[in-house]
C-alpha cells in the first residue's frame, strides 16, 4: 500500500482548501471551528444544535466553553451560521450553516471521501 502517495495528497488538498475562501479560512482556524461546524452541519432535519448541545456533545478536554460560544459569535457574524430562537424554548438560541455554505461542506467531504476512499485500493 502506498500511503504516502495519499500523505501527499491530503496535504496539498488541506493547504488549498486552508486558503481557498472565507469559509474555508474560518473553518480550517483550529480544531475546535472544524468540530463545531461539522457538528452543527450534521443535524438532522428538524435538529437544531444551541450552544449547551455542542458542549455536551465535544469534550472539554477538545474545547472549552468560550471557544465555543467565540466561535459561534464569529461565524453569525460572517454569516456562516444563522442563530435562531429555538422554537420549543425561547430562552435558547440554535444554530444552523447558512444554506449558501452547504456546498463548500459537502465538496469538501466529498474531496476526503476521494483520497480516504482510494487509501485501501493499490
Amino acid at each position: 500500500m502506498n500511503y504516502k502517495n495519499k500523505a501527499r495528497r491530503l496535504f496539498e488538498t488541506l493547504i488549498q482548501n486552508s486558503t481557498s475562501s472565507r469559509f474555508k479560512q474560518f473553518f480550517y482556524r483550529s480544531r475546535s471551528t472544524v468540530l463545531v461546524t461539522l457538528l452543527i452541519a450534521s443535524a438532522k432535519d428538524g435538529e437544531q444544535y444551541s450552544l449547551e448541545n455542542i458542549l455536551e456533545r465535544i469534550p472539554r478536554k477538545l474545547v472549552s466553553r468560550t471557544s465555543v460560544k467565540n466561535i459561534l459569535d464569529e461565524a453569525v457574524t460572517q454569516e456562516f451560521y444563522f442563530k435562531a430562537l429555538d422554537d420549543k424554548d425561547n430562552r435558547r438560541r440554535v444554530y444552523s450553516i447558512n444554506s449558501k455554505y452547504e456546498e463548500e461542506i459537502i465538496g469538501l467531504m466529498a474531496r476526503y471521501q476521494d483520497i480516504f476512499g482510494e487509501f485501501g485500493q493499490t
